[in-house]
């Protein structure tokens, strides 16, 4: 027995694969690793991939609003931007001083890229808080000689992306949208702060409202209702520049200048500033950069390593290491396979060392036992069936079944198991022999 198991032992150990497939097999597994972990290392050490347009929160651009952030910050707002979809803001937006969201210059290209999510922002019958300051002046990098120097190029946009804005709001029956072609003095709403503005093109954004329905006639002793538009900021010929319209919570702004880098900190208007952000009663701001073409704001990698996406990139690895680990252990190439590997020797090892590790010797003689009969019958058929559903072990002698269940188990133990299967080979040694070898006659 110890003989035949050491050579079944010097079996296992011939089937290796050839050299050529062992480097192979290892160069893959190193390439495959290298890449993963520079994908990985990329993704942890390199800073979020983003589009500039140079009038988001962050931009130090003149037509950035880094500014306005850092001053609202100091005045005690809480600033944060934001990337998620329009239609599907939280409930604290639509509470009134709740959070309010902030629509600082959306870009043309990107306002019909979302225009659909607009539509059923400005559309909600809860109104949300919003402050919607209109754009003006768009900025493109131009490339210098050397290849240092940032230099951004100006122009300005055209109305029509100012009213189809208004149109989406909803406030184009209300308010008409123009452009001066003179440079005036922007004030607030009592004429106390003034700001000019300067520059390439000073010329000031503004409102005309329209004519409005006139009101119900009320009775002497109900109080007058508030107007429902507000004038905030107007400029020097008394066209209103900011207003807020009191039913919705609505703050709109014609001329971003008044916010921007460059012309914050001319004359009063970083008050003006916060004029305008103060009338959406809310101390809490989100600024929306979706708009601004930051909607994604990372690679791929950087993504990865970051959760909840490094739990999916972390089980993935581990599935991948699982696959290596089988391959480098488990299986082997079809040429590396002899006969030898193929044997019942080989099966019947692999068996005796899973019961081994399982050490449940007391359940494998009860099972060696139970199926005894099949492999006693005299009928193949019946043999072949063992197993099946229904199929019972007919035309085992009354003989066979009694010293069947004379067989003990030895408390479980391993040599338990080994008396039980000898016993049932003998009963098969006898069977056999008193099939095939006649009985001799007296």
């Amino acid at each position: 027995m110890r003989h035949e198991t050491t050579k079944i032992a010097k079996r296992l150990k011939t089937a290796e694969p050839g050299v050529v497939d062992v480097r192979m097999r290892w160069l893959f597994i190193a390439v495959m690793a290298a890449v993963t972990l520079f994908m990985i290392l990329r993704g942890v050490f390199e800073d979020p991939e983003t589009r500039e347009n140079f009038t988001n929160s962050g931009s130090p651009s003149p037509g950035g609003h880094r500014a306005l952030v850092e001053l609202l910050q100091k005045s005690g707002f809480k600033v944060e931007t934001t990337v998620a979809r329009l239609d599907r803001l939280d409930d604290e937006f639509f509470k009134r001083g709740g959070r309010t969201l902030a629509l600082l210059e959306p870009s043309g290209g990107h306002v019909e890229e979302h225009e659909a999510e607009l539509r059923a922002l400005f559309e909600d019958e809860r109104k949300a808080n919003i402050i919607l300051v209109l754009p003006k002046r768009h900025y493109s990098q131009v490339e210098t000689e050397d290849g240092e120097s940032v230099v951004l190029q100006e122009s300005i946009g055209s109305l029509e992306e100012c009213r189809k804005l208004l149109e989406l709001a909803k406030l184009d029956g209300e308010l008409e949208f123009h452009r001066a072609t003179e440079a005036a003095t922007l004030t607030d709403g009592e004429g106390k702060l003034s700001a000019k503005l300067g520059g390439k093109h000073p010329f000031p954004q503004y409102f005309v409202l329209k004519a409005q329905p006139k009101p119900k006639v009320r009775s002497p002793y109900e109080p007058e209702p508030p107007p429902r538009w507000q004038v905030l900021v107007k400029d020097s010929a008394g066209n209103p520049v900011a207003l807020r319209n009191n039913e919705r919570n609505l703050v709109v702004l014609a001329e971003p200048d008044l916010i921007s880098n460059r012309f914050l900190g001319e004359g009063e208007a970083a008050a003006l500033a916060k004029i305008v952000m103060n009338a959406g009663n809310s101390r809490s701001i989100s600024i929306d950069e979706a708009l601004h073409g930051l909607s994604t704001q990372a690679s791929l990698e950087y993504l990865a390593v970051r959760p909840p996406a490094l739990w999916a990139l972390l089980s993935l690895l581990l599935l991948l290491g699982l696959f290596f680990w089988r391959e480098a252990t488990v299986l082997r190439p079809l040429e590396a396979e002899s006969d030898q590997r193929r044997s019942r020797a080989l099966v019947i090892e692999g068996v005796a060392r899973l019961m081994a590790r399982a050490r449940d010797y007391g359940p494998a003689a009860r099972a060696v036992i139970h199926r005894a009969p099949y492999a006693l019958q005299s009928a193949r058929a019946q043999v072949h069936a063992a197993g099946i559903a229904g199929s019972t072990p007919k035309g085992v002698p009354r003989e066979i079944e009694q010293r069947l269940e004379a067989i003990g188990f030895a408390g479980g133990s391993e040599g338990g198991l080994i008396q039980a299967a000898a016993a049932v080979s003998s009963l098969k040694r006898e069977v056999s022999l008193a099939k095939h070898v006649p009985t001799r006659n007296a």
